[in-house]
Formats: C-alpha cells, structure tokens, sequence
C-alpha cells in the first residue's frame, strides 16, 4: 500500500529500543517516498530524532507549532506543556553556553559526536 497520509498514535509505545527504531525507519522510509505522517506521541526523543515539525499542545489546547529544534529550545513553551526537551537538545545548549558556540542547534547526538570528533581532529 502507498498511502497518502498515515495518522499513528504512540507507535512506539511499549517497544524496547530496537523494536522503536524498526518502527521509525518504516515510518521515515513513507515519509521519503512522499507519504504524509501525523504522529501523536509523549516519547520526546523519538519526535525529536523523527519529526521536522511539531504541534504542542496542553490542556486540550495548541500552544505553538514549528520546526522541531525551534520548539524544543524555547524553554518557557516547554515549561507550559510540561514537556522536558530531550536530554540531546539540552546537552548542546549547554556545550553551546560553555564550550563552543558550534554545538547550538544541534538536535541528535550524532551530532554531537560528529562534532566532537571534528573538534578533537582540529586540535
């Protein structure tokens, strides 16, 4: 099947960690090939490494939407849904603050790593 948009609800929920990842490549392989996915889910690592964009939402009501990295980073949005950023984001804000400016933005810890790898080979 090749559906157009596909509407999931805690897809990830209850699956160990590489139940999750086998999951999410199938979901991003749709998401390449053009299909539309509309996700609800509390796991804030897996929005933060799958979804482009987010919605959050308290008390039954929208409190923004944008690029993900951008909703993750405004703390106080964050406060008003009750949502802590994932750990990765809030690891290189404060990389960003106190060792380099170059770990701003970024979101996986891939990232991270291939950051600090370049950091180390540059001396």
């Amino acid at each position: 099947m090749e559906p157009e948009v596909v509407l999931l609800d805690e897809p990830t929920s209850g699956l160990d960690y590489r139940e999750c990842m086998t999951v999410m490549d199938t979901v991003s392989k749709m998401a390449e090939r053009g299909c539309a996915v509309i996700m609800v889910c509390h796991d804030m690592e897996v929005v933060s490494d799958f979804a482009e964009r987010i919605v959050v939402m308290a008390n039954g009501r929208i409190l923004d939407r944008g690029g993900t990295l951008e909703m993750f980073s405004n703390a106080k949005l964050m406060q008003e849904a009750s949502v802590r950023a994932p750990q990765v984001i809030e690891l290189s804000e404060v990389l960003a603050r106190d060792l380099s400016p170059e770990f701003a933005g970024i979101s996986q810890v891939s990232g991270i790593v291939d950051l600090t790898k370049e950091m180390v080979r540059r001396g």
